[in-house]
């Protein structure tokens, strides 16, 4: 999947197919960006403006929770416990509160591209 403002592009290469079998994900995802672009170092302006995140760094922050989702349910299927979309569900929940920073790091897929 990639992520871009006609410019700027990246590519996310974290999931597994079995995620899409799952009702809410979708809502869930959306929960993760917003989570993301909120937490988003703002740039505030020489009369002390906070200034909107730059087209840049929406697509960073939605190309970065798109991954961490997709490597949490990467994480969830390879679980011995997973054995179909509904136990994926409850481990990919499980993974989402787990997944450390050093786990993220290692596992994220992200490929820049510039126009």
């Amino acid at each position: 999947m990639k992520v871009t403002d006609g410019k700027y592009t990246v590519a996310v290469n974290n999931g597994v197919e079995m995620l899409t079998k799952i009702t809410a994900t979708g809502c869930s995802v959306t929960a993760l960006i917003a989570a993301f672009l909120g937490s988003a170092k703002h740039h505030v302006s020489s009369n002390g403006e906070v200034l909107p995140l730059t087209s840049t760094q929406v697509v960073d922050c939605t190309a970065s929770a798109l991954s961490v989702f997709g490597l949490c349910g990467e994480r969830a299927a390879a679980s011995e416990r997973t054995r179909g979309p509904g136990s994926l569900r409850v481990a990919l929940l499980d993974e989402l509160h787990s997944l450390s920073p050093d786990q993220i790091v290692r596992g994220a897929k992200l490929t820049k591209y510039d126009a």
